[in-house]
């Protein structure tokens, strides 16, 4: 699985996404696009949240976490972690996008086989 570069390219040209990196099970990165940030950096994102998912599902009984969304008020970011159900691989995508944002790209806008 990679990024549609064309797609998650206009995204970013629209001003509808900032960076995003595709991460395997083990939190390295598969595909980046955008330059906001670091994508190790990113990435090192997964780490932390996967510890707190695994809290989370476990304090409050919940089952298969699939995304996380974070905001920032005074850079008007929000951070979006998802996990990307793909057959035979575990993979996380981390999103930044602006706010407001009328559009959170989709898995179908940002994905390919």
């Amino acid at each position: 699985m990679r990024f549609n570069k064309d797609n998650a390219g206009d995204l970013i040209r629209k001003g509808r996404l900032l960076q995003a990196a595709l991460l395997d099970g083990e939190g390295m990165i598969i595909d980046a696009i955008g330059d906001e940030y670091d994508p190790e950096k990113m990435s090192a994102v997964f780490f932390a949240l996967q510890n707190f998912a695994t809290e989370l599902e476990r304090n409050l009984n919940l089952k298969e976490t699939m995304e996380f969304s974070f905001r920032t008020n005074s850079q008007r970011l929000r951070l979006n972690i998802r996990h990307v159900p793909a057959e035979g691989m575990d993979l996380t995508l981390v999103c930044l996008t602006p706010i407001p944002n009328d559009h959170m790209p989709t898995l179908k806008e940002l994905l390919e086989p």
